[in-house]
């Protein structure tokens, strides 16, 4: 990761604006308004000298200003997971000669999308992961529809969790420790993608970051969490007593159970169809 010059932090989110002013002719603060303007972030944010997570927690500021600094780490978490799991795709796969190179073409294809886009970017979307995969690849070499079918899902699952994760407590360190929770198994993910990609499936991904699976993984990498505050001390979620990580474990049941049931009515409906015009026997 890199940042202008000048910065005291180095985040994902300075990466791309430091991407955006060399590839580009306009300044420090256009670029990082374009940022965070495109992650749907407050533009006033001073991102080159801003630690969300010290933010996050900070007990002297109003519920607002912590909530906002919590979405920043967010932003910043879902992009490090989009990169790197498509370093992984493209590197499992040969496209990329090592991953430093192809953790830089991800970066690249991201801020070229963020520089040129007139609107909010959705990390969870399919739509836009898969574009910034192409982009990254250089549309080259990346042939197999479902290698990139399953990897933007996964991402998209993964990008998900981070913001079920955010959202399950109001305890900051808490929310934090989950957050960190989701980031462990996004790393198992990634050695996954490249050596699935390597083989030409990585359809088992798709498969870990979905329903029950997804869930019992992010609630055992809570106890290997470590400091996510700062003060030197571990932040690991036990799960005795007030069981920390049931409202982020019913969020996604029940999301994904509602994704399912969608699918699972559209295809009746085009059963039906298919009945009422006489194409089924």
């Amino acid at each position: 990761m890199t940042a202008p010059a000048g910065a005291t932090v180095i985040t994902p989110l300075t990466t791309l604006v430091n991407k955006i002013v060399k590839d580009g002719s306009i300044s420090v603060e256009i670029a990082a308004a374009k940022v965070l303007a495109s992650l749907g972030l407050n533009i006033a944010f001073d991102l080159l000298h801003f630690d969300p997570i010290k933010e996050t927690i900070r007990t002297e500021t109003g519920v607002t200003a912590t909530n906002t600094a919590l979405a920043v780490h967010v932003a910043s978490v879902q992009i490090q997971i989009l990169i790197n799991q498509t370093a992984a795709l493209l590197n499992g796969t040969g496209i990329a000669p090592d991953k430093t190179a192809a953790i830089d073409w991800a970066y690249d294809a991201l801020a070229a999308l963020v520089n040129d886009s007139p609107g909010k970017i959705t990390l969870t979307a399919s739509n836009i992961i898969t574009q910034v995969i192409k982009d990254a690849a250089h549309l080259s070499g990346l042939g197999d529809a479902s290698l990139l079918r399953d990897a933007s899902q996964t991402i998209a699952n993964l990008n998900q969790g981070v913001i079920d994760a955010s959202k399950s407590n109001k305890n900051k360190t808490i929310a934090l420790s989950k957050i960190a929770a989701v980031q462990i198994v996004a790393a198992s993910i990634e050695t996954a993608m490249e050596a699935g990609a390597a083989k030409g499936n990585i359809a088992d991904t798709v498969i870990s970051t979905t329903g029950i699976l997804f869930i019992n993984s992010i609630t055992a990498a809570g106890s290997m969490v470590g400091d996510v505050n700062g003060d030197g001390k571990s932040d690991p979620l036990f799960y005795g007593g007030g069981f920390p990580l049931l409202r982020l474990q019913i969020n996604i049941f029940w999301r994904q159970m509602l994704q399912h049931s969608q699918a699972l009515l559209r295809m009746i409906f085009c059963l039906f169809l298919q009945r009422q015009h006489g194409h089924l026997w």
